[in-house]
């Protein structure tokens, strides 16, 4: 009967309990699953998950590996909401288990204290607010923890004025909180765990502006009540540009290859690979596919002239060099090679008949080497770079693809890595 009593009156902190399993358990089916299996079913449930386009070809048939794209790409289309629920997916059962009983316990005094309508607003506003922050940086975190730490934070900021939070939210309760976050954030610079810190700090520090602003005596409740949900609508902004980065270089890369459709284009945008190269000259792709729209309006030099820019800032990626070493070849002996050297003069300075001499190194075809003989690869310092055969997707007529589960990414993860997706997912 107590239970009962319990479920009616807290009905929306046993709806998000109930959620927070059923994601859980559809998104983590039984049996022997690994990561891969698990974010693709993440992805289908509202999960922002980076996304990896391969290549199938590039217009000059080169057969020279392209340096994959990765990013959350349906973010990138406007897909919004997935930001607000990714709190609803957990790495682990104790992640959930954690986070579910702070709900159950924290949680539901809150909503006794607020009332089910205005606690539901609030987190819901919270799951934004606490995930934008590590969005606009790149991260993205799953879990629950920032909607509940904005809860925590709203009881820390009421408890001057309401007699019930003050026996609860006691100095030392708020001390030992404290120090969890920040054991969390020790043991995430030490590598132990990936931690969401962002998330968790700013929703305390987002709770406990709302706690504060809404336990003032004021004679006109309903008027601050109105100018706290009105204050929300700022939110737009960074939303918008969560969805829309600007600064990033794989974000502009992403819009040259996608039309109007969000499917792949069939001719890429010269200008969107312009700005992707000026906000992330690291992009060794973006800087090779440049070069071969160029090469397709018979700018050799100009093309040149990008893929030296390119190996300036990216010098062991196999593609860039493999493109430069075709394109000095086509080059004519007299004019074109003169101001080709001048181009190389500029960028590298007194370096520059070093990355010359390495630009002109023939490498013999591997069919005529002896079967027991590896190709040859050069071992100095410019030259050296690891060669992977990229994954050939099926024929289709556009360039790009989303890799399936287990496709082979240009810059692998060691499994055992800190970073790597097989070893956790930063909660």
């Amino acid at each position: 009967m107590n239970v009962w009593r319990r479920i009616y009156r807290t009905p929306v902190t046993t709806l998000v309990l109930v959620v927070l399993a059923a994601v859980y358990a559809g998104t983590h089916p039984w049996g022997d699953v690994d990561a891969r299996t698990v974010g693709e079913l993440r992805r289908q449930w509202g999960c922002v998950e980076n996304l990896t386009w391969v290549p199938q070809s590039l217009p000059h048939d080169y057969s020279i590996p392209l340096t994959n794209l990765e990013g959350p790409f349906e973010l990138w289309d406007g897909e919004w909401w997935r930001i607000p629920l990714c709190t609803l997916h957990h790495g682990d059962l104790l992640h959930l288990l954690l986070n579910s009983l702070f709900i159950a316990t924290y949680g539901a005094l809150f909503e006794r204290i607020w009332g089910s309508g205005r606690y539901l607003l609030f987190m819901i506003a919270a799951s934004v607010v606490s995930s934008l922050p590590s969005t606009l940086l790149a991260v993205y975190g799953i879990g629950f923890s920032g909607v509940c730490c904005a809860i925590y934070g709203a009881l820390w900021g009421g408890r001057e004025r309401d007699p019930r939070l003050t026996r609860i939210m006691t100095d030392e309760n708020i001390s030992a909180v404290m120090l969890i976050l920040v054991v969390m954030l020790v043991a995430t610079e030490l590598e132990l765990v990936r931690i969401d810190n962002l998330a968790h700090f700013t929703g305390i520090a987002y709770g406990w502006l709302i706690g504060m602003a809404t336990a003032w005596q004021v004679r006109r409740p309903w008027l601050l009540w109105l100018n706290v949900v009105l204050s929300h609508w700022l939110l737009i902004i960074p939303m918008w540009y969560a969805v829309h980065p600007e600064w990033n270089g794989s974000y502009h890369w992403y819009l040259a290859t996608r039309g109007d459709d969000h499917r792949p284009r069939l001719t890429v945008d010269v200008v969107e690979l312009r700005k992707a190269v000026k906000r992330d000259p690291t992009l060794a792709g973006a800087w090779q596919m440049l070069a071969e729209q160029e090469l397709q309006s018979s700018e050799t030099l100009l093309a040149w002239q990008d893929l030296i820019a390119g190996l300036d800032h990216s010098p062991t990626d196999a593609g860039l060099w493999g493109l430069s070493r075709k394109i000095w070849r086509r080059l004519a002996v007299s004019e074109q090679r003169a101001e080709a050297i001048e181009i190389i003069n500029r960028q590298f300075g007194k370096q520059a008949t070093i990355w010359l001499e390495e630009i002109r190194r023939i490498r013999t075809p591997p069919l005529l080497i002896a079967p027991d003989q590896p190709p040859h690869i050069p071992t100095d310092e410019l030259a050296e770079r690891p060669i992977r055969q990229p994954w050939q997707p099926p024929i289709d007529p556009y360039w790009w693809y989303t890799a399936p589960n287990g496709a082979e990414h240009s810059h692998p993860v060691p499994p055992d890595d800190i970073h790597s997706a097989l070893e956790g997912e930063l909660l």
